[in-house]
């Protein structure tokens, strides 16, 4: 079972980029009943199609089923919503507790652990290891710069 992480993609067809990618444009398409061109046509961040949000749970779904992530929070366009919501939540003000701000830098502290600990095991360092390396080490950089900038503004919740 291949293992995936997938962290909050740039845009919403990013995330069905990586579905895609990962678990074909044809089986994507049937599941969702449209065409593949349709599916296509969600990829590409240049064109104004877009899922509806019962079939990109579809397509979460298959992500999920495929092993290719653990959790619901994994899934690319569920982590994509997910990121989104956060910023448009801070934008209006809103920010997320301390708490739940903790739990996010130690997510990803465990996942940058994992990532480490799995690609020192032969104890060579290939280019994409580093690169999944760096790309968890950047989102524990960014989930603690969140928890910063938050208990740095004025009125930030307690």
């Amino acid at each position: 079972m291949v293992m995936q992480k997938l962290r909050h993609p740039a845009n919403l067809a990013h995330a069905v980029t990586a579905i895609v990618e990962a678990i074909g444009v044809e089986v994507c398409a049937r599941a969702v009943e449209k065409s593949p061109r349709l599916v296509y046509c969600w990829a590409d961040p240049d064109h104004d199609t877009k899922p509806t949000l019962r079939q990109g749970m579809v397509l979460d779904a298959l992500w999920l089923a495929s092993g290719r992530g653990r959790t619901a929070a994994e899934a690319p366009i569920a982590s994509w919503y997910l990121a989104e919501l956060d910023r448009e939540a801070t934008e209006r003000g809103i920010a997320p507790s301390p708490l739940a701000r903790l739990a996010d830098v130690m997510a990803r502290a465990g996942d940058l652990a994992e990532e480490v600990s799995g690609a020192i095991g032969d104890g060579l360092l290939t280019g994409v290891e580093r690169s999944r390396i760096a790309e968890e080490a950047a989102g524990l950089r960014d989930a603690a710069t969140r928890i910063i900038t938050d208990m740095t503004v004025p009125g930030a919740r307690p």
